[in-house]
């Protein structure tokens, strides 16, 4: 068993390990390069390594995976000023704005859609938004942006996603980050519409 997990928790697994007579090991950040953003991915990056040293995988190529390794839509930049990130639990948005806290902006407008199943007002606590733009993908599972409204206040809704992002650049400065989250689905209709437009900008992945 492979854990990165600490205090109270580690003991539990420890003596979950205990009872069943299997190995432990205790993970710590990785500290080399890695290719995925946000501090929490170097955990991630500590556990895999572990991993795959324990199966006999060369160093050269643990590393080089580390390096090379992309996630779409996990704090993934589409443009200069446009963030987009599937978070659609807790964790993930803390993750994401852990993340944000070391970013430089003037404003943060966001781009957000969520599934009926998720605990989206939590979410939107959480984000320190300047203005929410409300959506959702072209999706049975996705929340009415009008029930959304009615329970977090001011906020506006554009229903198509490509629209709303379009709405929120509209809205940026020059100094300002956009930030499209919320769901997984959301992203994925959002690219779906980007890469069906002949007059896409070209992203700039940072």
């Amino acid at each position: 068993v492979f854990t990165c997990n600490s205090g109270d928790i580690l003991e539990v697994v420890k003596e979950k390990c205990k009872q069943q007579e299997v190995n432990l090991v205790v993970t710590g950040d990785y500290l080399g390069e890695i290719g995925l953003k946000g501090e929490f991915q170097k955990q991630n990056a500590g556990i895999a390594v572990s991993v795959a040293k324990f199966l006999g995988v060369d160093d050269n190529i643990i590393c080089d995976g580390i390096v090379n390794t992309k996630w779409f839509g996990r704090i993934d930049w589409l443009e200069k000023n446009v963030l987009i990130d599937g978070a659609h639990n807790e964790d993930g948005v803390e993750a994401l704005v852990e993340y944000l806290k070391g970013l430089e902006y003037d404003k943060l407008i966001l781009v957000f859609g969520a599934c009926d199943n998720k605990n989206y007002i939590e979410f939107l606590k959480m984000i320190p938004y300047d203005k929410l733009i409300l959506t959702k993908a072209d999706l049975a599972r996705a929340v009415d942006p009008e029930v959304v409204k009615k329970k977090i206040g001011e906020a506006e809704i554009v229903i198509d996603s490509l629209d709303a992002l379009n709405k929120a650049k509209k809205l940026a400065g020059e100094n300002d980050l956009i930030l499209v989250t919320g769901s997984l689905y959301l992203l994925g209709d959002l690219m779906k519409k980007l890469m069906g437009r002949e007059d896409r900008v070209i992203n700039e992945f940072v």
